[in-house]
């Protein structure tokens, strides 16, 4: 295989990225949510988090608020142009609906592959203070 064939694999698994950070997020909301986790035998949220899938309190709310600003960005933006990781959407999180999309946007065409965390601080910097 050549590294044409190797980044198109690649391209196809980050291009599923964010659909799978959505579900991960979502999901544990509703299992928050709903208190599902006592019917499984924790406690609370947070020691369902710790035991069940080994992240601390704050990686899994990080991962529900990622869902919930990819949620808003679906509506503007196809799967392939979506953030890719948790850390990348953290900093859109502070910020309307509207700067969201404002900010991503830049961020998009500032980046030549997929913005991370530090293109859309520099956005966030320039277009919103």
């Amino acid at each position: 295989m050549n590294i044409d064939q190797f980044e198109s694999k690649i391209e196809a698994g980050l291009s599923g990225a964010a659909s799978a950070l959505y579900e991960v997020g979502k999901n544990l909301a509703c299992i928050r949510d709903r208190k599902l986790y006592k019917a499984a035998g924790f406690p609370n949220f947070e020691s369902y988090l710790r035991e069940r899938w080994d992240f601390n309190r704050t990686h899994g709310y990080h991962l529900i608020h990622a869902a919930e600003v990819l949620e808003g960005l679906m509506e503007h933006f196809d799967d392939a142009q979506l953030p890719q990781t948790e850390s990348a959407i953290r900093p859109l999180r502070a910020l309307s609906q509207e700067k969201r999309v404002e900010v991503w946007s830049e961020a998009l065409r500032r980046s030549r592959r997929r913005p991370g965390k530090g293109t859309v601080d520099a956005v966030i910097a320039e277009l919103c203070t």
